[in-house]
């Protein structure tokens, strides 16, 4: 947040916040399922489409994955206004080409 209280977030603190998250899920999630929203979009004001913010998410999950294992399972909600904003053929694609 800057001086004059807007909040100005980067793709770079989105990766950053999700690292600890996915840390915090490996050591208290009990490896139970995870669900997670899109977030970085509206009020952290990246300017970033759903779509990158999503594949960014999951990129980041894989990165942490890799690592150590974080969780069995992880969803992501999109919520219904935002479905036209995210190309579920596209992330399908995307996810096929990317998963362990």
């Amino acid at each position: 947040m800057g001086n004059d209280f807007k909040v100005k977030a980067t793709a770079d603190d989105i990766w950053y916040s999700l690292s600890c998250l996915w840390e915090k899920v490996r050591l208290k999630g009990h490896g139970l399922e995870v669900t997670i929203p899109i977030i970085g979009s509206d009020l952290a004001r990246t300017n970033l489409p759903r779509m990158t913010l999503t594949k960014l998410i999951v990129i980041s999950f894989i990165a942490a994955s890799k690592k150590d294992f974080v969780t069995k399972k992880l969803t992501v909600v999109i919520h219904p206004k935002d479905l036209d904003s995210v190309d579920l053929y596209a992330l399908e694609d995307f996810l096929d080409s990317t998963c362990f």
